[in-house]
């Protein structure tokens, strides 16, 4: 049986996260037609999930206000756990993937039907926009992935890091002086021109990695793994499209409240 490693000089460049997957010849080896199945099956859980949630916050009674906790508070708890365990054992995205799903559809689910509640049709258009825009962003990604037109590469791995690292300490460092001085939140958060700008490279740095997700999985598939390790692919797909998604929402909502101003 063969067993090699993709390391940190591997053919795909260095990853993290993937780079726990194994190497094995394999009876039953995964496949793109297996994630693909996959990454929709959890995806259309996740949309369900949101639409349940919407139904039930958009009343905005007693029950609504203990949806819209849990959606704020535990859930996104919850969903980082499960991204965690999932990380460190791939193997357990085969029973977490379905419960992640869903944690993620009530975590969005929670907000959308909070947004449709106060702003009326316009929460809806908005959210609505904000689905559309990450569809297309998603599948704008796949096609330039698939024909080639832009090769994931290591160049392109760098650029990703860096710039999601960046992303990552600069919202670090906003939200904790933020939390001294609240103009900082509105600054980088509000309706401002550079709140615009912030958001866009967000967007831009959220679809970058919609190609760098779907290497990976082809890097899971090409290792010839188990099956199972599907699941593990599809999950992180699925986990850079709802970034996607929250990214565009944000981007959404600062556009709508600039121009009702």
């Amino acid at each position: 049986m063969r067993h090699r490693k993709y390391g940190r000089y591997g053919r795909y460049g260095y990853n993290a996260v993937f780079e726990r997957i194994t190497e094995y010849g394999c009876s039953n080896p995964a496949t793109m037609k297996g994630v693909t199945k996959k990454t929709v099956l959890m995806l259309a859980i996740a949309l369900i999930s949101t639409l349940v949630c919407i139904k039930v916050v958009e009343p905005l009674d007693d029950l609504a206000a203990g949806m819209i906790y849990f959606g704020y508070l535990i859930s996104p708890l919850l969903t980082f756990v499960l991204s965690l365990i999932m990380c460190i054992n791939p193997s357990a995205a085969k029973t977490l993937a379905i419960p992640y799903s869903i944690l993620e559809g009530v975590s969005i689910g929670s907000l959308a039907g909070l947004l449709t509640s106060v702003l009326g049709s316009t929460g809806g258009l908005i959210v609505c926009l904000a689905f559309v825009i990450t569809l297309s962003f998603f599948l704008g990604a796949s096609v330039l992935y698939y024909t080639g037109l832009v090769e994931v590469d290591s160049r392109l791995r760098r650029f990703g890091r860096v710039t999601l690292l960046g992303l990552c300490i600069s919202t670090l460092m906003i939200t904790i002086i933020g939390l001294f001085n609240p103009l900082i939140l509105d600054f980088f958060y509000g309706n401002t021109g550079f709140a615009l700008i912030f958001a866009i490279i967000s967007v831009i740095i959220a679809s970058v990695y919609s190609m760098i997700s779907l290497d990976n999985a082809q890097v899971i598939v090409t290792a010839g793994v188990d099956k199972n390790y599907e699941w593990y692919a599809s999950f992180g797909i699925v986990l850079n499209v709802i970034w996607l998604f929250w990214e565009v929402l944000r981007l959404v909502l600062i556009i709508f409240s600039r121009s009702d101003n």
